[in-house]
């Protein structure tokens, strides 16, 4: 029999039906399943052992050597011990209630799951429950982007993805994700999450997506913690984060996930809903979020994050003042349009330096409460710097503010309030004022919309005391 022996790469297209024949030899139930690709797992050997890696390895690598094919397995309970997904192989369970792919007990692999090295296409894992059994450390799925032995040195994971699949209370991450670094040729790409549902326990979260991972889609699904505790250490559901090292943590490189969107995904449970760390764009679209201390995690210039349409449901309390709906830092752009935020909240929207939250059209139960949305700044040599705020106490000045210098589109206001006395804009530089004189007494507020066109950035709407 012709199997690829385990960590090689290719099929076997060309194989002749002959040898297909002759292969059942080793498994006399195979040829009627070989012609429609589906095999079934029992032909591969025994299962419901003490471990049943073996016959499910034999099974995926003949699928994956004859171009591809389905896997099946029926219902039960099946212990595996870092089983190697394959190129063009679909792992089919009867379902989330009825096929269990539980870890050994005493196993030594990084996961139940792992990934084959080379790019890894059409690879699908379908209709089953992953559980953990005791095994310190251990992972439910770990699909790490490895190069292959030969050139190009291409690797990761395409077009391929999870569906209805389950993942419970691992000792570390439920689900890592973890494309290349710094090398351009290991991400992985064109994947599709649907209907998954991860429950981290208190050490790991649901699923960590790190490195190059992009163009992905989440449909549907729920990624969910153990609890919130006050002042607990922060544990968090969904983490997007920068190429990092073995434990998960420690950063590597600024290589990040891309192109991420959330549709319809619940997120309940824990101390941080979504940390996005430089990955961008995000968009986070028809969502719901309920009983997490710290809803939406932006930071260290994930520079475009899109929430819209979601449901913040006692999303934003820790009990001890740290809970948030959306904090920003580190250069980083959050816009925040037509959501729903209920329940107990602590601080709506938490600011930082250089960052900015647009906010459009959201319904709040309460007054908003937030910081950092305004900044406070002087003029100095003849400009102020708005960065990306749209609102500013400017402190009194005799200099005349001859330019504005703003990151905001043509198109957007901005709103500049004098504060401590009187300022003056004139028109020596980037200002257009019409008919006003330009200067802007004490607690005056002056707004302006940016064109490109007609000489002048930033004109002059309105005055108001």
């Amino acid at each position: 029999m012709r199997l690829l022996p385990v960590g090689q790469m290719g099929g076997l297209a060309g194989i002749a039906q002959a040898e297909i024949v002759a292969a059942r030899g080793g498994y006399p139930n195979l040829y009627s399943s070989v012609r429609g690709n589906e095999f079934d797992v029992k032909d591969f050997g025994p299962v419901g052992t003490s471990d049943d890696t073996a016959t499910f390895q034999a099974a995926v690598n003949f699928a994956s050597a004859l171009g591809g094919g389905i896997v099946n397995y029926g219902g039960g309970t099946f212990l595996l011990d870092g089983l190697v997904m394959r190129n063009g192989v679909t792992l089919q369970g009867a379902g989330t209630t009825r096929s269990y792919l539980k870890a050994k007990s005493g196993g030594a692999a990084a996961a139940v799951l792992l990934l084959d090295i080379g790019p890894v296409q059409g690879m699908w894992v379908q209709d089953c429950t992953v559980v953990p059994n005791g095994n310190a450390g251990q992972m439910g799925i770990y699909f790490q982007s490895v190069a292959s032995t030969g050139s190009p040195f291409h690797g990761g994971w395409w077009y391929g993805g999870l569906r209805r699949v389950t993942v419970n209370g691992f000792a570390w991450h439920n689900i890592w994700l973890r494309g290349g670094g710094v090398s351009s040729l290991l991400p992985h790409q064109f994947l599709e999450l649907d209907l998954v549902q991860s429950y981290c326990s208190a050490t790991g979260s649901a699923l960590l997506m790190t490195g190059q991972v992009g163009q992905v889609n989440f449909i549907g699904g729920e990624y969910d913690g153990p609890g919130l505790a006050s002042g607990t250490t922060n544990k968090v559901n969904i983490r997007l984060y920068r190429e990092v090292q073995n434990d998960g943590i420690t950063v590597v490189s600024d290589e990040h996930p891309y192109a991420i969107n959330l549709l319809g995904v619940t997120t309940q449970s824990n101390k941080q809903g979504i940390l996005i760390d430089r990955a961008n764009p995000v968009s986070i679209l028809g969502c719901y979020f309920e009983t997490i201390g710290q809803a939406i995690t932006a930071q260290t210039s994930a520079s475009m994050v899109i929430a819209e349409g979601c449901q913040f449901d006692n999303a934003g309390f820790v009990g001890d003042g740290s809970g948030y709906i959306v904090s920003t830092q580190g250069i980083t752009v959050v816009a925040f349009d037509h959501n729903e935020i209920s329940g107990n909240v602590e601080t709506h929207f938490a600011n930082g330096s250089g960052s900015a939250i647009f906010l459009n059209g959201n319904l709040l139960a309460a007054t908003e409460v937030s910081t950092g949305l305004t900044i406070q700044i002087a003029v100095a040599s003849n400009a102020i710097a708005m960065g990306l705020a749209k609102t500013a106490l400017v402190n009194a000045s005799a200099n005349a503010i001859k330019n504005i210098t703003s990151s905001l589109g043509v198109g957007e206001m901005l709103f500049v309030r004098a504060t401590g006395g009187t300022i003056l804009f004139d028109t020596s530089g980037n200002i257009w004022l019409g008919n006003h004189t330009g200067l802007i007494a004490g607690d005056s507020t002056a707004c302006f919309i940016r064109f490109d066109l007609g000489g002048f950035i930033w004109n002059l709407v309105s005055v108001s005391a």
